[in-house]
């Protein structure tokens, strides 16, 4: 889930929709029909924004949410690359 500095200070509603809303159980539901070894999900909550959103000229377009500062930053895109090096890794053995 990208953007996550834009709706951070709404991130438990934010997770709420992913990991026990109507997103999550039309997930399950897919999952069930294709089954669960033809498809995997994970919640993953990044942004890969590294400041406000700027126009050319400099203009600030949208601020990032105060409190979400370089070390969440860090540790969420940490995170981000685990996940895909693990499946990489993975991969190559399937």
């Amino acid at each position: 889930v990208n953007k996550q500095d834009l709706w951070w200070h709404e991130r438990q509603l934010v997770r709420d929709h992913y990991e026990a809303g109507k997103y999550r159980s039309l997930i399950d539901q897919f999952t069930e029909k294709v089954g669960p070894r033809s498809f995997q999900h994970e919640l993953l909550p990044v942004s890969l924004a590294n400041g406000n959103f700027l126009t050319p000229a400099g203009e600030k377009l949208a601020l990032t949410s105060s409190g979400y500062d370089t070390a969440i930053h860090l540790s969420y895109l940490q995170q981000m690359f685990s996940k895909l090096h693990e499946l990489i890794v993975r991969g190559g053995d399937a």
